[in-house]
């Protein structure tokens, strides 16, 4: 587990051929920000929208679904944006696509059907996809060394950050509104608009797809795999909580919502931590520490009821998943040339939302055949094995070792 991408070829990506400014740091910060919006903010939905779809079969799974298709068309999205970009530019790729996530967004608060809301959030799902690709490879191409790794952290906190004001904000509207007007915020995407248009700059060379060069992303499948199971963590609390608070007793859209934003408050300051962790940390300590910290807040969430022991669950399970997306993106971003990294990025977010939409399918025979809260120690302790794992690769390694950029 401690080589688990090949050494670096020249070229590496590690060099950024531009300067950042601040409105390359907002728009990176803002369209991952915005991707909020299209899972965890509408996590306090889950409930209603089961209790709406119960007519028409397991009303949980039929909202989940719908809930995780986004996650599938945004593979669509992220795996054809790497060509995408190549040929329309990155620039324009982030300007088009907030406007399409815009009006996919808030078509849904209007779907009165189960069709219709399902397009609509495939379509919000591929152009996301689009953009979170060409976010994190212009993050490539304007920062390097810790200011990229602190870069990658910021990008993390700040969707964190968001995560927690529209989940809890999201809880807000669905007392007091009703779940379908949480799609309204997707308007909020407008106002990167005029920031991207200002902020960067055209393609370096004039666009066009590049011939070959899927080699240097093949080799690293590794860390794609990786990123797919790990995802499955990162999503248990938006997708998987709100059914387990609610076998609890707890059915406010409300309260769920706070909850819910308690993990990604934890989880923006472990992303707001990644670049000092970094330091100090190689790759398997890193993700050491996400297993070790997110699995036992499973069990706990599971195991005890209440809600103090879901506080001291949710600080857990966000102290260790602000850490896995920065963590995975950072060695991909080194390990292929600059060229590549929409490519690189593209198959890396779309292994990213790949572990989203398995995530119901790997609960669902869980939930049904041992309960939720059982579920979620099962999945717990998986992952708490697999720190023990990263542990011991670490203390393999010479104490100087960790502070390699690619462990």
């Amino acid at each position: 587990m401690s080589n688990l991408t090949p050494p670096p070829e020249a070229n590496s990506g590690a060099h950024a051929p531009r300067k950042p400014n601040l409105g390359v740091a907002v728009v990176c910060c803002g369209v991952t920000g915005l991707i909020a919006l299209l899972f965890t903010a509408l996590s306090p939905a889950l409930p209603p929208m089961a209790a709406e779809f119960a007519s028409q079969g397991d009303g949980a799974l039929i909202a989940q679904l719908v809930f995780s298709l986004a996650a599938v068309t945004l593979i669509f999205g992220a795996t054809a944006a790497g060509i995408l970009n190549e040929i329309i530019g990155r620039r324009r790729v982030i300007i088009y696509g907030l406007i399409i996530y815009a009006a996919a967004g808030i078509a849904g608060m209007l779907a009165m059907d189960l069709m219709t809301l399902a397009l609509t959030r495939a379509v919000a799902g591929f152009v996301s996809g689009v953009m979170l690709t060409a976010s994190y490879a212009t993050i490539g191409e304007y920062y390097e060394g810790p200011a990229r790794e602190h870069m990658l952290g910021r990008v993390s906190m700040f969707s964190g950050a968001c995560a927690v004001v529209l989940t809890i904000l999201g809880g807000v509207i669905v007392d007091h509104i009703g779940w379908r007007a949480i799609f309204g915020m997707f308007v909020l995407s407008l106002i990167l608009v005029p920031i991207a248009q200002k902020s960067l700059q055209p393609s370096l060379t004039k666009p066009q797809a590049i011939v070959g060069g899927w080699s240097p992303i093949i080799v690293l499948w590794p860390l794609y795999v990786l990123l797919t199971i790990y995802t499955i963590l990162i999503y248990m609390t938006a997708l998987q909580s709100p059914f387990l608070l609610d076998s609890r007793g707890i059915t406010s859209g409300t309260q769920i919502g706070f909850l819910l934003a308690l993990t990604s408050v934890f989880g923006a300051t472990g992303s707001f931590a990644y670049g000092y962790m970094r330091r100090y940390m190689g790759f398997s300590a890193m993700l050491a520490f996400a297993s070790l910290t997110g699995g036992l807040g499973m069990v706990l969430a599971g195991f005890v009821p209440g809600v103090s022991a879901y506080i001291i669950a949710a600080i857990l399970i966000g102290c260790g998943i602000g850490i896995i997306e920065p963590t995975i993106a950072s060695e991909t971003l080194t390990r292929t040339p600059e060229r590549l990294h929409d490519r690189a990025m593209g198959v890396n977010i779309s292994a990213m939302f790949f572990g989203q939409f398995l995530n119901p399918i790997v609960m669902g025979p869980l939930r049904t055949n041992w309960g939720i809260g059982d579920a979620f120690i099962y999945v717990g302790l998986a992952f708490a094995a697999a720190g023990v794992l990263f542990v011991a690769a670490t203390i393999r390694r010479p104490a100087q070792a960790p502070a390699a950029p690619g462990e």
